[in-house]
């Protein structure tokens, strides 16, 4: 079985920040920190099934997917040696990718 390597784009990191700080300053630090373990252990999982996430259209026309964890969704590329982890964003969000 093909194992992917997983990158995570600084616009993914800025938003994992983001969520740990929200969650932190509204529910404590053990509640941000298991939300951030299950999108995590989510993430992981794309090292193996990198398609397992919805389809979806981007407005540039590349071929992305997602994946729903809780309240989030992870924006991923697949590329032939990684997946690409773009952005994580409440599904409150109107957000195009």
């Amino acid at each position: 079985m093909k194992k992917y390597r997983i990158k995570m784009l600084t616009p993914f990191q800025k938003d994992m920040k983001n969520i740990v700080e929200f969650i932190e300053q509204r529910d404590g630090l053990t509640v941000a920190q298991k939300q951030i373990e299950d999108i995590r252990q989510a993430v992981e999982k794309l090292e193996y099934f990198p398609d397992r996430g919805n389809p979806l259209e981007t407005k540039s026309g590349k071929a992305a997917r997602y994946i729903i964890v809780d309240s989030y969704k992870v924006f991923y590329v697949v590329y032939n040696e990684h997946v690409s982890l773009q952005r994580v964003i409440h599904m409150r969000r109107n957000f195009k990718f």
